[in-house]
């Protein structure tokens, strides 16, 4: 038994010892390094090098490091394709006959670079210029050995079982300075190479795990594409250039595409011919959550287009079959049909529309399109599309749509979309389209929209507010339209979307709420031309903060920076103003800021003109300001009409003024009303005014009460919600009166009156007074009187200015004097009522509040 054992032990020794001395013999780092470099080399038409050489026992076979092949045609400073180390197992037998059979090899990191010239020309080693057939200089200045012709010497070798780890392939095309990177590749496949390179069949599994594409990502597609697998099997004939594809399975997202063809023509434009059959597969991946099951169909692509032959898949349980024919991709023609339904929420699943839409629905479809590629607008088209149930939310909306619906026919180069029905919060619209030309961007439509009601501050509401409240929340609004306190965002006045192209239509609303303001009667009848809107636009009854319109009507250029145009309205109101005929130039800027300029109307029996500016850019508290000019204007009703003075000044008024208002109630307009100007009444009359009816009784002149006069001169002011008056003059039969002082909005008085009685009644008060008014007799003998009025315009309280009586030269002493208890009042009493009044027995009736003399 011992020397049994003795006996197998030496037989192995010595064919590890044969072994070796043939790997020392055949595959020394000479002989490896020569087949490298001339007749691997030779046949790849490449400069070879090998950086170490070392036999291995167990396997049999050779370990090479920092192998490189390089063309410096096709890559000048860098090796087209590199190897940081290679493990191959020998065939000891092959070996004796020149022959290399590999059972195995083992390549790690791997790199290898393709490049396409500034002509998209494939650069393939071997094809370099600029030196004889017969050598080539390395990179170091070295020549390589002479390379064979093709099909020359008998260079084979066998690899039946392969693996890469980690590899890489890079892809450079000069056209456009791109690149592809194709990273950690990892493969196992066997190869046979036989006629010194004339045939090389390969056949096995790649596993890729990233394909990057900047390219890939500038055109909308993922920038990067992992987890790839492929199962091939082909065969290369490098001298037909052509490449057989008997099998090509790869398996992408969870999905394995037989692919099968041949690629031929390395050099020129590539020829090639792939055909896919999809035998009913389903599709799902992690980036695709929604399930295509069921593909199906023949999908064939040549260098000279693609054939799609009924190609269907279900989505959402919806079936969707296309058949069609891409030719000359250089310029591309294409024909083709689409069938089936479409389930909305099925599209929303699959994430591929843009984030924040979420749709809802049923489309079905049956459409035809054939045409140049280049040239959409040659493009013919044919079919229906109908959408049932629709629904969906959308950036920027606040609201969803629903019961959304709507039937296309398309016919040659016009899409007709009939019967279009959609809610909204509380908007409900109607509308038909017309497209012609719907590719071209300067193509033309025909649109007429209906809406009972059409709320876009509801729909489009401020950024911000839109921001908090999401899409499908309403923005709470009043009766009027307008935002609610809680709205903290300023609206913008709704400038109408540009589109971008021809087209002409109408747009009608019953009510219309935007920016702040409600619309009723509304009719828009619109010409777009590119960058501008011409539009029409008439309102029943338009409220604009605190202008109200009525039976408006305008002619508008809208672009995005704003709106101009005339504008003209039957009515015009504005807190207290009234105004009519209203008519004048708008601009209307995307802050919310409204101007009319060279307006005219009719106000008050006069005219008015001037300029109006009203800021909405703040929907709680509206900003108006006026530049008014006015003549002929009925005092008594604009008076009426702005201050608690109701009836009382009778005339024609001229005026010169500028007011500002802010806030949307008219308590608040008038609250904050300011304005300052200057008034002249001419032709007048004072009327009812009790103040001066108290002044008349106290003096006992009847004709006091009824002043008529020819003019009346005043600068005024109003803030603080009073309207205040310059020193006022003004004459009558009389008196000449000087008055200063306020009228609050509250109908409060505040005034200082001066009143010098005309030489008539000066001595009819003389009389009556015993000469004794004839102490406040100016030079000319005529009665100067000092008055307060105060209270309000329903009970005005008057009394005696004592100061400035007191005032006048001399006066206060003679009135110490007259007596009366010593005081200036007293004196008047007296002069006035008859001296100071007793206490009476009870039953006595008081004296009526006249002069002595009774009348």
């Amino acid at each position: 038994m011992k020397r049994i054992l003795i006996f197998v032990l030496l037989g192995v020794i010595f064919a590890v010892a044969l072994l070796y001395g043939t790997l020392k013999i055949v595959a020394t780092p000479e002989r490896v390094r020569s087949f490298f470099a001339g007749e691997a080399g030779n046949a790849l038409g490449v400069e070879v090098s090998v950086g170490g050489v070392s036999p291995s026992i167990f396997p049999p076979g050779i370990r090479v490091t920092g192998l490189e092949f390089r063309d410096p045609s096709i890559l000048p400073d860098a090796p087209i394709a590199s190897l940081a180390e290679g493990r191959f197992s020998l065939r000891i037998a092959p070996l004796l006959s020149k022959r290399i059979e590999m059972s195995g090899a083992a390549l790690i990191s791997p790199e290898i670079t393709i490049v396409r010239d500034e002509d998209g020309k494939l650069l393939l080693p071997g094809a370099r210029t600029g030196r004889s057939e017969g050598e080539s200089t390395g990179a170091a200045g070295r020549t390589a050995p002479p390379r064979k012709k093709k099909g020359a010497g008998d260079f084979a070798f066998l690899l039946s079982a392969g693996t890469i780890r980690d590899g890489s392939i890079h892809i450079i095309d000069r056209r456009g300075a791109e690149e592809i990177g194709v990273e950690k590749i990892d493969m196992e496949s066997s190869l046979r190479v036989t006629g010194g390179g004339t045939l090389v069949e390969a056949k096995g599994e790649i596993d890729i795990g990233v394909v990057r594409s900047a390219a890939l990502a500038r055109a909308g597609g993922p920038g990067e594409v992992k987890d790839v697998r492929i199962v091939h099997e082909l065969t290369v004939h490098p001298e037909e250039e052509r490449i057989s594809i008997e099998s090509i399975r790869v398996a992408l997202g969870g999905v394995e595409l037989p692919l099968r063809g041949e690629l031929t023509g390395f050099e020129g434009p590539p020829r090639f011919r792939f055909a896919l059959d999809l035998g009913g597969i389903d599709v799902k991946s992690a980036g695709f959550p929604e399930t295509i099951r069921t593909l199906r169909g023949a999908v064939e692509a040549t260098e000279k287009g693609v054939t799609l032959r009924e190609v269907s898949a279900e989505i959402g349980g919806e079936t969707l079959r296309v058949d069609g024919e891409l030719r000359d991709y250089a310029a591309p023609d294409v024909e083709g049909a689409f069938r089936g339904a479409i389930d909305l929420a099925a599209v929303t699943r699959t994430g591929l529309l843009p984030e924040g839409i979420d749709l809802g629905g049923r489309v079905d479809i049956d459409v035809r399109a054939a045409g140049p590629l280049a040239s959409p607008d040659d493009i013919e088209l044919g079919g229906r599309v109908t959408v049932t149930g629709g629904s969906g939310t959308f950036p920027g909306m606040a609201v969803p749509v629903s019961a959304f619906s709507a039937v296309a026919r398309l016919d040659g180069k016009r899409i007709d979309v009939d019967s279009i029905r959609l809610s909204a919060g509380r908007s409900t619209i109607r509308g038909m389209l017309r497209f012609n030309h719907p590719f071209q961007m300067r193509g033309y439509f025909n649109l007429f929209v209906s809406a009972s009601f059409l709320d876009l501050d509801e729909l489009f509401p401020p950024a911000d507010t839109a921001a908090t409240s999401g899409p499908g929340t309403p923005v709470a609004t009043t009766a009027a339209g307008n935002a609610t306190a809680s709205s903290t965002a300023p609206p913008v006045p709704i400038i109408p979307p540009i589109p971008g192209f021809g087209g002409r239509g109408t747009i009608k609303a019953d009510t219309l709420l935007t920016g702040g303001n409600r619309l009723e009667g509304v009719t828009v009848d619109f010409n777009a031309d590119g960058e501008l809107v011409r539009m029409t636009l008439t309102i029943k009854r338009g409220l604009f903060g605190e202008v109200i319109i009525r039976d408006a009507a305008s002619d508008l250029d809208v672009r995005e920076e704003g709106i101009d145009g005339k504008i003209s309205a039957a009515t015009a109101d504005s807190g207290p103003l009234h105004l009519t005929g209203v008519k004048g130039d708008l601009r209307v800027t995307p802050g919310g800021v409204v101007r009319l300029s060279d307006v005219e109307a009719e106000a008050y029996g006069g005219t008015v003109t001037g300029d109006v500016t009203v800021d909405l850019t703040d929907r709680r508290e509206s900003l108006f300001r006026f530049d008014v000019d006015a003549s002929g204007l009925d005092a008594n009703r604009f008076l009426s009409s702005i201050t608690p003075v109701k009836n009382v000044l009778y005339g024609t008024l001229d005026m010169k003024s500028k007011w500002e208002g802010r806030g949307l109630e008219p308590e608040a307009f008038l609250k904050n009303l300011t304005g300052s100007g200057n008034a002249v009444t001419t032709g007048g009359e004072l009327k009812n005014l009790e103040a001066i009816n108290g002044v008349a009784d106290l003096l006992g002149i009847g004709e006091l009460k009824e002043q008529k006069f020819r003019s009346l001169h005043s600068g005024f002011r109003v803030e603080n919600g009073r309207f205040s008056t310059d020193e006022v003059t003004m004459k009558s039969s009389a008196a000449e009166w000087l008055a200063s002082g306020s009228v609050g909005f509250d109908g409060s008085l505040d005034y200082a009156i001066t009143a010098t009685l005309s030489p008539g009644a000066s001595e009819r008060l003389k009389e009556k007074t015993s000469s004794l008014s004839s102490l406040f007799a100016d030079e000319k003998g005529r009665v100067v009187l000092d008055l307060l009025i105060k209270g309000n315009t329903k009970k005005p309280e008057v009394s005696y200015d004592m100061k400035k009586t007191a005032s006048r030269a001399g006066l206060g002493s003679i009135l110490d004097a007259i007596g009366g208890g010593g005081s200036i009042q007293g004196a008047l009493d007296m002069l006035f009522g008859g001296g100071k009044k007793k206490d009476k027995p009870a039953g006595e009736s008081d004296p009526k509040t006249t002069p002595p003399d009774g009348k």
